[in-house]
């Protein structure tokens, strides 16, 4: 199922500039996720949904995607600047080879490898945010019947439980971001 972007969803949060991308309003309209998702055919508001639930971080009250988050066996990591992302990635890579997530959508370096040409690119923003929705939209195409499943393959493609666990917490997510604003507009 292909979502239809007739009535684009707006999130709950903007990225500012800073790094750590504290939320600053209750409007994605201009933001990279409504340009990204208006040229993959998913809402603004399911993309930044989706880099919630993989690298969110901030307080209860004021959360949002880290723009350089990095997990690996070794654990989560938020940098404070590119330069110390790329430093950290290099680290990872070197420790774990592509087993290593990169991103505020959390690029799986493994099983994505044909998104991307180098791992470090995928440290620009706006580069991390089309390959997550090329990703997704491969996945929500997979299961027309089932956005659950469909949203859920973005974490586990195969594990049907896992898909199942992941696509619901998503949804949660994005259920809360329209809730914030009032819903569709």
């Amino acid at each position: 199922m292909t979502i239809s972007t007739s009535r684009i969803l707006l999130a709950s949060f903007v990225l500012t500039g800073s790094v750590g991308g504290q939320a600053s309003s209750l409007d994605l309209k201009g933001s990279l996720f409504e340009t990204v998702g208006n040229n993959y055919n998913i809402p603004a508001s399911l993309l930044y949904s989706v880099a919630l639930a993989e690298s969110s971080l901030g307080t209860k009250s004021k959360v949002s995607p880290h723009p350089y988050a990095i997990r690996s066996e070794d654990g989560s990591f938020y940098p404070s600047s590119l330069v110390e992302a790329k430093e950290i990635l290099d680290q990872q890579i070197a420790t774990h080879g592509l087993n290593v997530d990169v991103g505020m959508m959390q690029i799986s370096l493994y099983w994505q490898k044909g998104y991307y040409d180098s791992p470090f690119e995928l440290l620009d923003l706006e580069t991390n945010i089309k390959v997550g929705a090329a990703i997704l939209t491969k996945c929500l195409n997979s299961s027309p019947n089932d956005i659950v499943i469909g949203v859920g393959r973005y974490h586990a493609w195969a594990d049907v439980e896992r898909s199942r666990i992941y696509g619901f917490r998503v949804l949660e997510i994005h259920n809360n971001v329209l809730e914030s604003i009032g819903g569709e507009i």
